[in-house]
């Protein structure tokens, strides 16, 4: 019989092998599709393991190579389950190399899998709970579920969009953005690496963006908005490398929407001077979920209710080229798949929002192409789906998403 819990030390797995000759690839070092297969056979036996059962391999996160395995090397992968969910396991695999006749040994590789525990009839079932023990291992189920729990928003492909745009030559020299694109935009243009963004993003909690106000459940339809807005500025308090506009290396312009007229706000750069974090503030208040933001005497809320990609404001400076990353609502984007359980009201809003803004970009875009003298634009579209406006995805997922994106639009610049 499964028992409800197991300590993580009990939940471990470890596969060694020699690399064969025919394991090799052209220059003489382990094939990286065996690496894999490896991998995914040590993370499979601490799965099972912990488990007690059968268990299939789910997606793998990541594979980094720090140093080749060399053809005659012991190979060890050393497997151990982080975090678990229902029916989900979170599994590190370390990789050594190892020269048996003089006890050499190297870490050559880090692997981070997702595995899912079934039953007899294939059917995703639950999993013991994970008991961390020592403080190591608690360390590392804090971080595993931190890497959990910060599911990328969609707004990340940015950070693999601008490490396209850079890595060919195209450094932006302007920043404009909206919504969380323009949290996004903060950080490169303080001067981080789309990696060490990417970083930062990774340490967020979902309780610390999304606080359910629990008065709204009572106030009902005569509620403010469904989550505290408190949680998310304190996150972003936190996430801001730099406190002011001033402070910035590449202008940054953000853009909001004022509720009362619904006309198009930008702050910073060519545009009113207020706080950096109160414009951040102003562009994610998004309705329904966040309240408008007070600022200066006006009701402001998310900059996408305007303008779903800024070109309106983008237009306002001279260019020589626009790169647009478009992770908004299209109509190119499947439909909310049927399983998943979103409140019927929630999926609604969702719905019509997603119409107008697919919309206003469609628009925004055809006005632009069709204006005289506007800079060209690079339009760049990651693949994004319905009822994904906050975190469902991985973060890694979405810069990747984003970098490829990019590189497909840049392709098709320069055939």
């Amino acid at each position: 019989m499964v028992p409800d819990s197991r300590p993580m030390s009990y939940s471990r797995g470890e596969i060694s092998t020699f690399v064969m000759p025919h394991m090799q690839n052209v220059l003489g070092d382990l094939f990286g599709g065996h690496l894999m297969t490896l991998v995914d056979q040590a993370a499979a036996v601490a799965a099972i393991r912990h488990a007690g059962g059968p268990a299939v391999t789910k997606s793998i996160d990541r594979l980094d190579f720090h140093r080749p395995i060399p053809v005659g090397a012991l190979v060890t992968c050393y497997s151990t389950v982080d975090f678990v969910g229902n029916s989900s396991m979170d599994i590190t695999v370390q990789v050594y190399s190892e020269q048996v006749s003089s006890g050499d040994r190297i870490h050559t590789h880090t692997a981070r899998v997702v595995f899912v525990a079934i039953d007899k009839d294939r059917r995703p079932c639950r999993v013991p709970r994970l008991l961390p023990e020592t403080a190591e291992e608690r360390e590392r189920f804090e971080e595993a579920r931190r890497r959990r729990e910060a599911r990328g928003v969609k707004a990340a492909a940015h950070l693999g969009a601008v490490q396209a745009l850079v890595g060919a030559g195209l450094a932006p020299t302007r920043y404009v953005g909206t919504s969380m694109g323009a949290v996004i935009a903060t950080g490169l243009a303080a001067g981080l690496s789309p990696g060490e963004v990417a970083e930062r993003l990774y340490a967020v909690r979902q309780r610390d963006v999304f606080a359910l106000d629990r008065t709204a459940l009572i106030k009902g339809v005569w509620a403010r908005a469904l989550l505290r807005p408190e949680p998310f500025r304190r996150t972003l308090a936190a996430l801001l490398p730099v406190a002011r506009f001033s402070d910035l290396r590449v202008p940054l312009t953000i853009t909001a929407t004022d509720l009362d007229t619904g006309a198009l706000l930008t702050f910073g750069a060519g545009g009113e001077e207020v706080p950096l974090l109160d414009a951040l503030s102003a562009t994610c208040a998004l309705p329904l979920f966040f309240p408008p933001f007070p600022l200066n005497r006006r009701r402001t809320a998310d900059g996408g209710l305007r303008s779903v990609v800024p070109l309106e404001a983008a237009a306002r400076f001279p260019a020589e080229l626009v790169a647009a990353v478009d992770v908004g609502a299209g109509f190119d984007s499947p439909s909310e798949p049927p399983g998943r359980r979103t409140p019927a009201l929630l999926r609604l809003h969702g719905d019509a929002q997603w119409a107008l803004m697919a919309s206003n970009t469609a628009l925004a875009r055809a006005l632009w192409e069709a204006t005289p003298g506007r800079a060209p634009l690079l339009w760049i579209r990651p693949r994004v789906r319905r009822g994904e406006t906050f975190a469902t995805e991985q973060l890694r997922w979405y810069v990747a998403e984003g970098e490829r994106a990019a590189n497909i639009a840049l392709a098709a610049r320069n055939p």
